[in-house]
């Protein structure tokens, strides 16, 4: 269907809105410093900040890009498998006792329910640069930094998606169980086929939001020697003694993902219909 003049205005309007923007910004930039293309091929820093910033960003663009790779890649693995292990924690969080349960039985799902809400409660009660720093330098338990890295972001984050996953479970109307169990399915049944697929979407939003808080928080990785954006900065930062140059570009780059990263994720809210809640940082 080819759309109508009048939804490619606005989408005109602001194309030529953000090119204006982007003349208006070079154009300060080159008022600021009129020798700003000698600055990106200077033999050593400029003194000024612009031309820092153009030196340091054109000199040491392949660092920053390999510490945004790093960062995106632990942030997203992290997060998909912490919604694996996310599933697991809420289906033992979950199991409650019935009368028709044996003895053995009953207590296996009670000690499923508190070890659930214990493993929520010491990774959301602890920093994740203290349980970085606990496996990596404490246990001791992997020989190699970025798994180490991977394993600490995807057990944290399990515990806020089960807490999210669980929410969700609970947003969806008893009236779905029973009319499911009239139709002759069992409990576990009705929860698998029509309580649990509704509570996925419904928190979808917020699994989302975990990702792009982890893109910021894998920073404390940098406790454990990863070299995520923000240690490669303080990398290039003390080659020439800049912090302020160096750690501007950085903040924009952040910057740059995460609004990137949070338009995407909308497109996809808006084209499913799904809602759109605020959530907090998870540290």
């Amino acid at each position: 269907m080819t759309p109508s003049p009048l939804t490619r205005r606005p989408a005109a309007r602001r194309l030529w809105f953000n090119l204006a923007a982007f003349a208006a910004v070079v154009g300060i930039l080159y008022a600021l410093n009129p020798d700003i293309g000698e600055a990106v091929g200077a033999v050593s820093i400029p003194d000024d900040f612009v031309g820092g910033s153009l030196f340091t960003l054109w000199k040491y663009a392949g660092l920053f890009l390999d510490g945004a790779v790093t960062t995106v890649v632990i942030s997203m693995v992290g997060t998909v498998v912490g919604f694996a292990i996310a599933l697991l924690l809420v289906f033992l969080r979950l199991q409650a006792p019935t009368r028709r349960d044996a003895r053995a039985m009953a207590f296996l799902k009670i000690a499923a329910s508190r070890f659930a809400k214990g493993y929520v409660s010491v990774f959301r009660g602890t920093p994740m640069i203290v349980q970085a720093a606990f496996f990596w330098y404490g246990l001791g338990l992997f020989g190699d930094a970025f798994v180490c890295g991977l394993f600490v972001v995807s057990v944290n984050t399990a515990a806020y998606i089960a807490e999210i996953l669980r929410g969700g479970i609970a947003s969806v109307d008893d009236g779905q169980r029973e009319a499911a169990r009239s139709l002759g399915m069992k409990p576990v049944q009705a929860f698998f086929a029509v309580v649990f697929p509704q509570a996925v979407k419904h928190s979808l939003p917020s699994i989302g939001n975990e990702f792009i808080i982890n893109v910021k928080d894998t920073a404390v990785l940098s406790v454990i020697g990863i070299f995520e954006l923000f240690n490669q900065t303080r990398r290039i930062a003390g080659i020439h003694y800049r912090q302020l140059e160096a750690y501007a570009i950085v903040a924009v780059i952040y910057l740059v993902l995460t609004t990137g990263l949070s338009k995407l994720l909308s497109i996809v809210e808006t084209k499913f219909d799904l809602p759109r809640p605020e959530l907090p940082s998870s540290n």
